[in-house]
């Protein structure tokens, strides 16, 4: 008995997917293009337009930095209610629209003909019109139902992704009575939309109004809904397959290469900055695979229920045959819309770029991304505030070198962090008191050990670092001020202006009079204000973009505090795991670590699984 179910089930499963695979291969490379221009070219210009309004509901209901004590407050908002649901309408706008086409693709597959893309998007707008012609808030609500049914997986995987705070986390593990109830209404929405998974299908075949076509969805499901459930949930799972077969491929290519590479002491740095790319990528793949591909499940699955009922499916007039007098002119669509796809891409690709570069949501804490400060360079593996240690810092993958500069006797801006060159040259002077020629041969690197390399680390100049780093990894520019260097603010900033680096550096201090020269000299540069013990109002300081903090003194309170006065907060010296992991849980907006690969490890062991991270951590440690 449990082999003969079994059986059942794995036939049901194949011929679905069969059916799937069979309907969007006959619909042929019309459906393929559709598809990708669609959906291209609606990321193309709503990613843009959504970001703006966006931004324009956040400041509307008061705020500069969306901590996820005030989400509620602003969900409450007026303007953001107002978008919300401009966003849902749009949405059913869009898979309402979709679906239209692809049913009369399928349709025209079905009965032998093919359909050009123009055709798809021209006959999917005359079924979408005919379908909205009369109750049109039941009709969207129904095809938002059948889009959960053809995304159940993907729905799933995007709010996996999604690492809530610990204030809602801790609310529903108090609240689990209600969880229950929400996840039962769940429940009967999914029952509900399994019943009426064929109304498109009804709508477009039989010309049936909304109400008759749940009728006959039902009707079509008789005797029928425990098959239809076992090819849905197969389905689902397959595409759950497909995600954790992807992830052991993922995981065995960046464990060969980082041995390949001999880089295992990168490996879980390289591994989760890699993964992190490959997780939006895969995202985006599976919202344009899965779509087509599960509505030919459910189709397959109408069109073979109406073949057991005796009731063959007509071809609709919705969709035109394209006649063969029409093929050149069929040609010319294609390469029209192989040329807009590409223009498309281009522009997503852009998107994602700058989105990688520039987290668009880092001023939402649920969102945000912590970054990573190589202090004095990768400090913990090489001498400090020396072109190896800045190397280091940017194989390690860090977002920014923090570095010290003071000035020379004769003018020159050199990286070093002591006044004193004592204790990493072993000579006895002030920085200000010596010419960069009477120090630019001076060992700065045996005192951290005895590798001949270390030998070779020179005082490096800010120019020299900035022409070696410039394009590669951005810059946390702090100046040691004092009464000998008089030039020093002023030189920091020409450099700056010279190199154009507004957007790649912050230039810090803990010297507020220097970080008002600066922004007297170009406002443009960020500056940071460094603060050993951190207490009064210092919050509205008008010369500052960031806080630099001593980690011993944060807490959540003053990291929302300053993010909603619209500035950044940055925490040093973070060189333990749970102090990394606690301050990022705050939110904070860069750790300052001498160890950026443990850094990296700790911030984006969020976009991992937990199971994988575990096994990497024992490969790679």
């Amino acid at each position: 008995m449990k082999h003969r179910i079994k059986r059942k089930f794995n036939n049901y499963i194949k011929m679905s997917f069969v059916d799937s695979v069979a309907l969007n291969k006959l619909c042929g490379p019309s459906l393929l293009m559709f598809e990708l221009l669609y959906k291209l070219a609606a990321v193309a210009i709503f990613y843009p337009l959504f970001l703006k309004a966006f931004d324009f509901t956040l400041s509307k209901a008061g705020f500069k930095y969306l901590t996820n004590t005030y989400v509620l407050q602003y969900i409450k908002s007026p303007y953001t209610i107002i978008f919300i649901l401009l966003i849902l309408a749009l949405l059913a706008l869009y898979l309402t629209y979709e679906v239209s086409c692809l049913t009369v693709a399928f349709d025209a597959a079905y009965h032998g003909n093919t359909l050009s893309v123009v055709d798809i998007f021209r006959s999917g707008a005359r079924l979408m019109r005919k379908t909205m012609s009369i109750k049109r808030i039941n009709t969207f609500f129904h095809v938002l139902s059948v889009s959960v049914m053809m995304n159940i997986t993907v729905i799933i995987f995007l709010l996996l992704n999604i690492t809530f705070p610990t204030s809602v986390n801790n609310w529903l593990s108090e609240h689990r009575i209600l969880l229950c109830m929400i996840g039962l209404m769940f429940l009967v929405y999914f029952i509900y939309c399994m019943l009426h998974i064929f109304i498109i299908n009804f709508m477009a075949y039989d010309g049936a109004d909304i109400t008759e076509s749940k009728k006959r969805s039902r009707n079509l499901l008789k005797s029928r809904g425990v098959k239809t459930f076992l090819v849905i949930i197969g389905w689902n799972a397959i595409i759950l397959l497909g995600i954790f077969i992807g992830y052991c491929i993922m995981v065995a290519l960046i464990w060969l290469g980082t041995f390949i590479l001999d880089k295992a002491n990168l490996g879980m740095a390289i591994y989760l900055s890699v993964f992190r790319i490959i997780l939006t990528v895969a995202k985006i793949l599976m919202v344009m695979v899965t779509v087509p591909l599960s509505y030919g499940v459910i189709t397959g699955l109408f069109f073979r229920y109406r073949c057991d009922f005796g009731t063959e499916s007509n071809q609709g007039d919705i969709a035109e045959q394209v006649d063969k007098r029409r093929i050149g002119f069929v040609k010319f669509q294609y390469a029209v819309s192989a040329i807009v796809v590409a223009a498309c891409l281009v522009i997503d690709i852009s998107y994602m770029v700058s989105a990688f570069e520039r987290n668009p949501f880092d001023n939402v804490e649920m969102f945000s991304d912590t970054m990573v400060m190589a202090h004095r360079g990768s400090s913990y593996d090489a001498p400090e505030n020396t072109m190896l240690a800045f190397e280091n810092a940017m194989v390690a993958m860090a977002d920014y070198i923090e570095l010290d500069v003071h000035e020379t006797k004769d003018g020159e801006i050199v990286v070093l962090h002591d006044p004193s060159l004592k204790r990493t040259t072993g000579v006895d002077k002030k920085i200000w008191n010596v010419t960069y020629d009477e120090i630019k041969d001076l060992d700065a690197g045996s005192y951290f050990g005895d590798e001949e390399e270390f030998a070779e680390c020179r005082i490096p100049t800010l120019r020299e670092v900035i022409e070696q780093t410039k394009g590669r990894i951005k810059l946390n520019i702090e100046i040691k001020l004092s009464d000998h260097e008089p030039e020093l603010v002023a030189k920091v900033a020409g450099l700056i202006e010279e190199y154009e680096l507004w957007d790649d550096c912050y230039v810090t201090s803990m010297n507020y009079e220097a970080l008002k020269q600066i922004k007297k000299i170009d406002e443009s540069i960020k500056t940071g204000y460094v603060l050993t013990i951190a207490y009064g109002s210092f919050y509205n300081l008008d010369y500052c973009d960031a806080f630099s903090i001593n980690a011993a003194y944060v807490n959540k309170n003053m990291v929302d505090a300053i993010h909603n006065r619209g500035k950044q907060i940055f925490v040093w010296t973070v060189n333990s795991e749970s102090k990394a992991e606690e301050m990022t849980a705050m939110g904070v907006d860069a750790l300052i670590t001498d160890n950026p690969v443990m850094g990296r490890e700790v911030v984006y062991s969020k976009y991992s699984n937990p199971l994988f991270g575990n096994v990497l951590n024992y490969v790679f440690n």
